[in-house]
């Protein structure tokens, strides 16, 4: 190497050597404090690795006693281990609504005016009161044409008792001149019986049937002996046979001519009959079910009754309002029965098909800790498009009262068949280390913790599928206490 080469890269090669060392320098630190730190701590780690592995926390006694003074405050109580249906359950949203056969959404069935109400905002009200009464010119034009067609139907009813009892009687005359009485029998026969103008009409052409018959026969003898001129004899004989003609003409066409007024008087009484019970039933659709008429007021005045009993939920007028057809009332409500409704999902179809009448256990926030069970009515058939669930409705019985329409509520549907198993309180329940147990009472003061396997849980039960037997006494209030007191002990040992 060239002088000057040196001479211009030695200062830079001297700079270079000492940032290296330092770089080596600060290494080596790094490396013998690691190692150096773990030879130190290495004693001590196998010092402890050969005292074995950690000790495990002692067991839970099992036995607790309790004195005196500790029973006072506990406040225990023990029930025996029972047997019971259980069935695993799903709980679904639903709303408490009314029963739909128990409300009655009450409307005007005709543009009136409210003349009185009788009766208030939560009244309850028994089938068959009266509720309101109301006034309509269309209702008094509607019983106007009932009395019309009423008179008329009298009428009709009059012509067409005449028309039958004179067809009657015409009948009865008509058979008894055929065995061809005299005229002064049949008078006295017919004298009280209603004929009109058949009596004349008959009663002449018989007679004078009658009176050729009888000259006839008269005059017959004498022209077989040839005291009178066979002429004389023709004649009467002709005389009597026109006679005859007459008399049959006149019972035939008296008997047509009865036979055709009654038909008449018979149809126009129907007509008339009909007219007034379609004008009746046009007064019916016009009050409509719930309705009334008001026997010796107006003609134009009609009451609102109560179709069933219940309570007054709402009303939508006051006096002398003035309503049009189809304008709401009031609401009748019956709330000793209601609905519970829910949606049941796809997922969930199957869940009711387990019981030919099954039935579900409904609570609400509104009463924590309280079910009641209702009887499922129906499932709908048609899937909703919105939800995609089918809608769940079952009744139960309210007649305290406590329940009302709108509340939000719990459905719990059961989701397999019921079955036989022991129970106990979910207060009875007690859990260390994950290990559920229960403790029994062995004496007035002393306790015994017993492991249990539990099976379904739920709000009001705890299945236990081993550990217990029926009648075993089991603590269900003041369990969290004989919990503590073996803590307790445990600790001070």
């Amino acid at each position: 190497m060239s002088p000057e080469i040196y001479a211009r890269w030695a200062p830079k090669l001297g700079d270079a050597v000492k940032h290296v060392g330092a770089a080596i320098f600060v290494v080596a630190l790094l490396i013998v404090g690691f190692w150096g730190g773990h030879f130190l701590t290495s004693g001590d780690t196998h010092e402890s690795s050969a005292d074995g592995p950690p000790e495990e926390p002692p067991p839970l006694a099992s036995l607790v006693t309790l004195t005196p003074e500790k029973m006072a405050s506990a406040d225990i109580a023990a029930s025996p281990v029972e047997e019971r249906e259980v069935n695993a359950a799903k709980t679904v949203a639903a709303t408490i609504e009314y029963d739909a056969s128990r409300f009655v959404s009450l409307r005007a069935p005709v543009g009136a005016v409210i003349d009185t109400l009788s009766v208030k905002p939560g009244q309850v009200v028994s089938e068959g009161d009266l509720l309101a009464t109301l006034s309509s010119s269309e209702i008094a034009l509607a019983r106007s044409e009932i009395r019309e067609a009423q008179s008329q139907t009298r009428l009709a009813q009059i012509e067409y008792d005449w028309r039958r009892s004179t067809h009657d009687n015409l009948t009865a005359l008509l058979n008894t001149l055929q065995r061809r009485p005299s005229v002064a029998e049949i008078e006295d026969q017919f004298d009280q019986a209603s004929l009109g103008a058949y009596r004349d009409q008959l009663l002449t052409t018989y007679s004078q049937f009658q009176l050729a018959t009888s000259v006839a026969d008269r005059i017959k003898p004498l022209d077989e002996k040839g005291l009178v001129p066979g002429r004389m004899a023709e004649q009467r004989t002709s005389e009597r046979d026109v006679a005859a003609t007459s008399f049959k003409t006149a019972c035939e066409q008296s008997r047509f001519e009865s036979k055709r007024e009654l038909a008449r008087a018979e149809a126009q009484l129907d007509v008339a009959q009909r007219q007034l019970e379609v004008n009746e039933e046009r007064l019916r659709l016009l009050l409509g079910p719930f309705a009334d008429g008001v026997p010796g007021d107006s003609a134009s005045q009609f009451q609102v009754r109560a179709p069933l009993a219940g309570r007054i939920e709402s009303l939508a007028v006051a006096p002398s309002a003035r309503v049009a057809q189809g304008e709401p009332l009031l609401v009748l409500a019956d709330t000793s029965r209601l609905w519970v409704s829910a949606l049941l999902h796809q997922h969930d179809w199957d869940a009711l098909r387990l019981d030919p009448q099954p039935t579900v256990r409904v609570s609400v926030p509104a009463m924590p800790g309280e079910q009641f069970e209702a009887r499922v009515s129906f499932v709908g058939a048609e899937v909703s498009a919105a939800t995609r669930a089918l809608p769940l409705v079952a009744e139960f019985d309210n007649a305290a009262g406590r329940l009302r329409p709108g509340m939000f509520a719990w459905v719990a549907l059961p989701m397999e068949s019921p079955r036989r198993s022991l129970t106990v309180s979910p207060a009875s329940i007690q859990r260390h280390e994950s290990q559920p147990f229960v403790f029994l009472q062995e004496s007035a003061d002393t306790f015994r913790r017993v492991d249990v396997k539990t099976g379904l849980e739920t709000a009001e039960y705890v299945e236990i599928l081993d550990g217990l037997k029926v009648g075993d006494k089991v603590v269900d209030r003041g369990a969290f206490f004989l919990k503590s007191e073996l803590l307790l002990e445990q600790e001070e040992e």
